[in-house]
């Protein structure tokens, strides 16, 4: 071919334009209808897949905002696990929420259906109406022997301090046993709140209180604090929290859930499932889990330890590089403050009696400088069963008790308390 010569130009055959006709496009739009709804059954389906709750053990959501140590765990039916767990959540963080703002002392009562901890610690010396559950919660407390803990409040807000420390020292900065400007700040609180005259909360008839406080002592606590802090629930305020909450839930015919505290507090209401108690001690720096105790049945369980087991309850306790530890726990005797512990590991559990009752009768046996057997055995009168580890035995009070022989753990024995 002649390099020169030009390419024949092809031919483009022209397009024929076809109209649909009414049929053709009826057609076309029933198919397109029919794809839009199998997208829309598709979609449904995924959704109602994320939504759609299995049966068995599933940990509540907890949508309030307010909480992070405390934890729901609930056995959905097996009939309707959806529409149970859509009810539960809804009744849990509300009853959650309530708690939560009534027996704090650190934000006020937003929605003003109650007036909590936080208002009477800002209207001292009126009287004030509250609710029964925090009534009934201070009754208990102030009745106790360990009463003054309600007392013991801005003491025990720079303790947390203590507790939250990552060094040393941190932590000795804000030791009233090892930091003498520390010790003379916490001695210089004890003397008003071991003086009637300066603080005492007193319950009036119809769910009524009055915070008496002195000028002085509203004068020295505003010089540590911006805010007002003169009563508190310390330590025990989440054994209130889950006491009500638990209450009301299975009140309400939740029967088959299990709710607890990172600091110890626990109530089991279900029967139709073992529950297994792990139970810890430290060795040295040593920090693990000996045995295993199993639980079916409705009861509550407080423990007391020195130690933390993770990074939930490693705000409870601080142990110093030399091994001495200090616990979330702390009582009043002789007019001065008391963190010793006598155990490292101290359970208490009954099928009769509330986290918050069993808590203030631990408290005298759990901080103090030796274990008193006889005070262990006022708790077995009470109702109440014990299970304690020291020196490589774990000692209990319930024979009825079954442990799991967790490894074939052979260092630990088991000692039944008669």
């Amino acid at each position: 071919m002649n390099r020169y010569q030009k390419e024949k130009p092809q031919l483009i055959k022209p397009k024929k334009k076809i109209e649909l006709n009414d049929k053709q496009k009826l057609t076309r739009f029933i198919i397109m209808i029919l794809l839009i709804i199998i997208g829309l059954i598709f979609i449904g389906i995924g959704m109602n897949n994320c939504i759609k709750q299995n049966s068995g053990w599933k940990k509540i959501n907890d949508t309030t905002g307010y909480l992070n140590d405390i934890s729901l765990y609930y056995n959905l039916d097996k009939e309707n696990p959806t529409s149970i767990n859509k009810e539960l959540t809804i009744k849990y963080n509300n009853y959650l929420a309530n708690s939560w703002i009534r027996y704090n002392s650190w934000i006020s009562d937003t929605d003003e259906v109650f007036y909590n901890m936080y208002y009477i610690n800002n209207h001292p010396n009126e009287i004030i109406t509250i609710d029964k559950y925090l009534y009934n919660s201070l009754k208990q407390v102030l009745l106790s022997n360990n009463y003054q803990i309600i007392y013991f409040a801005p003491v025990y807000t720079m303790f947390e301090n203590l507790l939250s420390a990552r060094f040393d020292y941190q932590a000795c900065s804000q030791d009233p046993y090892l930091n003498n400007n520390q010790k003379e700040i916490y001695d210089n609180f004890m003397k008003y709140i071991n003086n009637d005259k300066h603080i005492k909360l007193e319950l009036l008839d119809n769910f009524q209180v009055i915070l008496h406080l002195s000028d002085e002592y509203y004068s020295f606590c505003n010089e540590f604090f911006e805010q007002n802090i003169f009563i508190d629930f310390c330590y025990l305020k989440n054994a209130f929290i889950v006491d009500e909450v638990a209450d009301k839930l299975i009140n309400d015919g939740f029967n088959n859930g299990l709710l607890y505290s990172e600091d110890g507090y626990k109530r089991i209401f279900t029967k139709d499932y073992i529950v297994n108690e792990p139970l810890y001690d430290i060795d040295k720096d040593n920090i693990s889990i000996i045995n295993k105790i199993g639980f079916n049945n409705q009861l509550s369980i407080v423990n007391f330890k020195n130690f933390h087991t993770s990074d939930f309850d490693k705000k409870y306790s601080y142990i110093y590089e030399d091994g001495t530890r200090r616990t979330n726990i702390i009582k009043i005797i002789d007019n001065n403050y008391l963190n010793t512990s006598s155990i490292n590991y101290f359970t208490c559990y009954s099928y009769e009696n509330s986290c918050s009752y069993q808590a203030l009768k631990m408290i005298d046996i759990y901080i103090n400088e030796s274990l008193d057997l006889s005070m262990l055995n006022d708790l077995k009168k009470d109702n109440i069963n014990y299970l304690y580890i020291n020196n490589y035995e774990i000692h209990y009070s319930d024979e009825l008790i079954f442990f799991n022989d967790l490894n074939n753990n052979k260092l630990y024995k088991t000692i039944y308390d008669k």
